[in-house]
């Protein structure tokens, strides 16, 4: 683009290129509400330590970011609620797989949503509230997502698709436009039935016993990570690491689940080189990750799965196993020590 000058001759700066959204209008009036919101452009987060297990949004960073990015566009961080994301186009079927876990678990209560794919799609969001925010499962089904506290955020009203130039809209319980009105606050939203909660919270490696008793670890990883067996690899730990190497992205759904494959055959007879498997998972990671503090994601997994009693576990598990030696040995039985 030529350069303009005014008729002195002196350089006229040109103006700084603005994108649609309308951050610094939407954002205090979210804000008022109770809800958290973030500047994005597009679906791409713009600031740092606002998502993810260590973010934080507050009243101050919100007028500040008012203040850097007026013409952002808007998401929501799920604080005291979260979104049950259906995906249901282009091939996906997340109404099927809506319909079949209402099947199991019970019919979700109406509730506001929101989506930039018109009044009558069966992709959008919907929100609930929840009594604490705890880490969930990423995904309730193949094409159901899930918005919450520790996992993704909610791109909203006024805010545009960056793909299809759409703009994301409210919708009441009976699919009637509210976007002039906007969402209720988040106290006044339905809550999730106790079944999808329990189901949400029961991730494939967090256990059925739920999670209110969980104490995270708060000692040094080091101290977990170097009693890890750096051998040559069992048959499972080898397996792990293929299936590591071939998944096509890690990202934090992924992350929980091979963290949790990881502490799981750490207390067993198939601990060995896991070592290895840690470093691969590691490596792929943060070479694939969209967080935007890898590092703290990958020590808050890291954390809430060993739980404070790692090393009871496998202290519990190595006696047992020299209790076997020692009661085969006298039998001369397989697991005998000679």
């Amino acid at each position: 683009m030529a350069e303009k000058y005014d008729r002195d001759g002196i350089s006229i700066p040109r103006p700084a290129t603005r994108s649609r959204g309308h951050y610094a209008l939407a954002a205090p009036y979210y804000l008022a509400l109770g809800y958290k919101p973030i500047p994005v452009k597009g679906k791409v987060l713009l600031v740092k330590g606002a998502t993810g297990y260590g973010g934080i949004v507050t009243a101050e960073k919100v007028h500040q970011w008012c203040s850097e990015f007026p013409y952002a566009d808007t998401a929501l961080r799920a604080e005291g609620w979260l979104g049950v994301d259906i995906d249901d186009h282009g091939g996906k079927r997340g109404w099927e797989q809506l319909v079949e876990l209402e099947g199991r678990l019970g019919a979700l209560p109406s509730t506001f949503s929101c989506t930039s794919r018109g009044r009558f799609s069966n992709s959008r969001i919907y929100l609930y509230r929840i009594h604490e925010d705890l880490p969930r499962r990423s995904t309730a089904a193949k094409h159901i997502d899930v918005v919450h506290k520790f996992h993704r955020y909610l791109v909203t009203f006024p805010s545009t698709h960056p793909q299809t130039g759409e703009r994301y809209e409210w919708f009441g319980p009976d699919g009637e436009p509210k976007s002039s009105e906007g969402p209720p606050t988040p106290s006044e939203l339905p809550l999730l039935p106790p079944s999808w909660d329990d189901y949400l919270k029961r991730g494939e490696h967090l256990g059925s016993g739920g999670n209110q008793s969980r104490k995270p670890f708060t000692g040094r990883l080091s101290d977990w990570e170097e009693s890890l067996d750096n051998g040559a690899p069992s048959a499972a730990v080898d397996g792990l690491k293929r299936e590591i190497s071939r998944c096509p992205h890690i990202g934090h759904n992924e992350l929980f689940r091979f963290i949790g494959d990881i502490e799981e055959l750490s207390n067993g007879a198939e601990s060995r080189g896991l070592s290895q498997a840690l470093h691969t998972l590691k490596a792929k990671y943060f070479a694939e990750t969209n967080d935007p503090t890898p590092e703290k994601e990958w020590e808050n997994v890291l954390r809430w799965l060993i739980t404070e009693d790692w090393q009871e576990k496998r202290s519990s598990w190595r006696s047992f196993l020299v209790w076997v030696g020692q009661l085969t040995a006298r039998n001369g039985g397989p697991y005998a020590q000679h």
